[in-house]
This record gives C-alpha cells, structure tokens and sequence, in this order.
C-alpha cells in the first residue's frame, strides 16, 4: 500500500498547484517545501478515486485542493465542515507569533474569515485545473463536535477538525458506516491525535480491514473499512 502511494506522490504540489495560488504567508512555512504534505494527498486523491469527499477541518483549503486534483477525473461532489472562526490576520499571528516578520498591511483577505478565502480559492483553482468537472463545492459553517451522526455517505472522508483527544475520537465515530476510506491527519505531530486514532482502530477493528501509516509530514493514517456504505 505505501508503495501505491509513492507512484502516485508527484515530486512537488506545485507541478499541479501553482505556487502562487496559496496565500503569500504560508510560503513562509515549511510544510509547503516539504515535498511530503500536499503531494502525498494528492496521491491519496489519486489512488482512491473518490467521487464524493467530506473534509472535516477546512482552514484555507490546501489539503481540499491537493484531495480533489488529485481525484479530477472522479470527483463530484466536495463537502466541507469548518467553525470559520479564523480572521486571516489574527489567525497568522496566533498560530505563527509575533516574532515572524510580516506586514499585516499585505496579508491577503485580512478581514475575510477562513471559509469564504477557502471557497473563493478552491473555486478559482477548480476553473482553472478541471473546467469541465462540474464538481459540488459545499464549503459550510458545521462544528462537527456537535453532530450525533453525518446524514450522507463519501467514499472518501478526511479528519482535521478538532486535536483535542475527545473531538477527535468523536469525528471518527462519524465516519463508522459512512464512507470506505478514512484519512486522519498530523497522526506523528500531535500526540492526541495519535491516542485518539490508535484507540478508535482498537475499539472498532471488527468494522476495520486495513490500516495504513503514510511517514507524509506530519503523519497521516489511514482507514479502510470493510464494507463500503
């Protein structure tokens, strides 16, 4: 399985995204060079074909970006659940602090929450790449900690809401009979998420037929169960 990844990983995201399309300031960041975070879902994307998506945790819609392109010739419906409590230029300098330097006169869509540059960005970028995929593009305003159960099925669903232990444990459970593959990001980054994930695949192995652990950026596991919704 991993090796199937590795012949669908590109060398760089950006032979498929252009480097410009992502937000000025993120550029900054390490993971966008790394060769290992959005390449491998776009091979994820890739392999699996899916034509329906959840992605619960859109934030600016990257790993959205790298999901869909990489599935264009199937996708057809994207769904996104996200809080939309991020302001652009607060949301950079509480997760980058203060000491980096930046102008906040030139952060792009300062005043505009994370949903609406996510939509607007996604849409852009899904003109120019697959023009004529007539994809679904839902970008809604949903706490996933406040769903009892998810009322569609995906074949494909990806977790990044929540790194709380218990938010995260939570949005798997969502997914027990709803989709047929599972991707859970920063799995080797944020102990909890490894916790939560490593003790959802223990409670409900019966449900689970392969596992797999993708050595991506941050660490990415993967879920498939067994019966397909």
């Amino acid at each position: 399985m991993k090796e199937r990844f590795e012949d669908y990983k590109p060398d760089s995201i950006f032979e498929h995204i252009p480097r410009d399309w992502f937000l000025k300031q993120t550029l900054e960041e390490d993971y966008i060079d790394s060769g290992t975070c959005y390449e491998y879902y776009y091979a994820i994307g890739d392999y699996y074909k899916p034509k329906t998506i959840l992605e619960i945790g859109l934030l600016y819609g990257y790993s959205a970006a790298a999901l869909i392109l990489g599935a264009k010739q199937n996708i057809k419906v994207f769904d996104s659940y996200d809080i939309d409590a991020y302001l652009r230029g607060s949301y950079r300098k509480e997760a980058l602090g203060e000491s980096l330097n930046y102008d906040s006169d030139k952060i792009e869509f300062e005043d505009w929450s994370s949903n609406r540059i996510a939509y607007y960005k996604l849409y852009e970028l899904l003109q120019e790449k697959i023009p004529d995929n007539d994809i679904q593009l839902n970008i809604m305003l949903k706490d996933s900690r406040h769903l009892k159960y998810l009322d569609k099925n995906y074949d494909l669903i990806h977790i990044d809401g929540s790194h709380l232990y218990q938010d995260k444990l939570h949005d798997l459970q969502l997914t027990l009979g709803r989709c047929n593959v599972v991707v859970v990001d920063d799995y080797d980054f944020i102990p909890n998420i490894k916790l939560a994930t490593d003790e959802f695949i223990r409670l409900n192995e019966e449900y689970i037929l392969n596992t797999t652990h993708v050595k991506s950026f941050r660490g990415t596991m993967i879920i498939e169960y067994k019966n397909a919704y």
